[in-house]
Formats: C-alpha cells, sequence, structure tokens
C-alpha cells in the first residue's frame, strides 16, 4: 500500500502500511513542523517494510510455501468421496487455488473413479505446477510429486468408515444431553435455557 496521509480529511501523520502473511503492518509517522522531514522518514520505513515483504514472499517461492503445507501435502488439493443416494461413492482429486488474494478461485477436479489413482494424482500435480509457475523436473515440483502417498493412503474404504450415517438419536435424548450441560454451566454463570 505504500504511504499516505492519514486522516485523508485534516492530515496529521503519514501512515505507512504492508500487507503480507496475512497480515497488515500499519506505521505512523506525525508531520509535526517539518512536513518534508516527516515524509522522508515515512518512505525510510516504507523501504523497510517492502525489503521484509519481498524476502517473504522471495522466501515463499523457493522454499516452495506457497505450493506445500508444512506436513508435505499440497496446498489446495484434496482427495474427495462424495456419497449420493441409490448411487456407488466417486472418488476424486479436488483442486481449489487462488493466484493471488481477492481473486476468484480455480476450481478442478480429476476422477479417480475414471482414471486411476496414481494418473489422477498426476493430472492434479501437473495442474497446480502450471498454476503456480512450477517447472516440471525442479526439486519442488519432485517434492509434489512424493506427496502421492499421503494422498494414496486415504483409501475410499477408510472415507466410506467415517462418513457412514450415524444412527438416528432421540431428539430427547439429546435435549437432556443439553439440559445437563446448561446446567453444569449455570453454576459458574448465569444461563437460562429456552426450549422452543
Amino acid at each position: 500500500m505504500g504511504v499516505t496521509l492519514h486522516p485523508p480529511a485534516n492530515p496529521k501523520r503519514f501512515r505507512v502500511s504492508r500487507t503480507w502473511k496475512n497480515q497488515a503492518y500499519q506505521l505512523y509517522v506525525p508531520i509535526g513542523s517539518n512536513l518534508e522531514k516527516a515524509r522522508k522518514i515515512a518512505e525510510e520505513l516504507d523501504e523497510s517494510l517492502a525489503q521484509r515483504q519481498r524476502a517473504y514472499l522471495l522466501r515463499l517461492q523457493t522454499e516452495g510455501l506457497h505450493v506445500l503445507h508444512e506436513d508435505g501435502r499440497i496446498i489446495g488439493l484434496q482427495r474427495q468421496v462424495r456419497f449420493r443416494e441409490g448411487r456407488k461413492p466417486s472418488d476424486s482429486m479436488k483442486i481449489r487455488l487462488v493466484k493471488s488474494e481477492g481473486e476468484k478461485p480455480v476450481f478442478k477436479a480429476f476422477s479417480v473413479d475414471h482414471h486411476g489413482f496414481e494418473k489422477a494424482f498426476q493430472m492434479s500435480v501437473d495442474f497446480i505446477a502450471e498454476f503456480r509457475s512450477v517447472e516440471k523436473g525442479c526439486s519442488l515440483y519432485k517434492r509434489m510429486l512424493q506427496a502421492q502417498t499421503l494422498y494414496a493412503n486415504t483409501t475410499q474404504e477408510s472415507s466410506v468408515e467415517r462418513k457412514k450415517p450415524s444412527e438416528p438419536t432421540d431428539v430427547d435424548a439429546l435435549w437432556a444431553m443439553l439440559e445437563n450441560e446448561v446446567k453444569a454451566f449455570q453454576e459458574r454463570r448465569s444461563v437460562h435455557l429456552i426450549r422452543g
């Protein structure tokens, strides 16, 4: 964002602001009696923040932090099993990517049922590599391919077990549990339960 006068209507200081790592950094320099001196100090602070911002972005690119999570999974890629009534579960590699903050996300899916896991994963990695400007054959691309084992362990069977519909629960039993929780909470605070 850079250097701006603050407040705009009746400026009393310069505001220096930069944003990176989802955080806004703002510094204020009072104008005082010497406007040019305050402007020079604000520009020096802005350059200092700009250097820190560039260093952070460079580190993201060189270490692959814009592509990989710390645990090795690929940012924006997940394996998903979809369950629909009357159909067999569909297994796919889902992609959701954003080029830069504020832009609309890009969605893509590659069917594991249609292509097979290895090919669907390879197609996903190639799509993400092209989107993130990662050259095929570089070390970052190879690290992306090594994440295959993390996604292979998310098998369709384990997802089926996790997403089995639960037995219908008794509503009165749920209310009784909630009332017990509220009573325990009421002992600490002044709270009343209104059953609608």
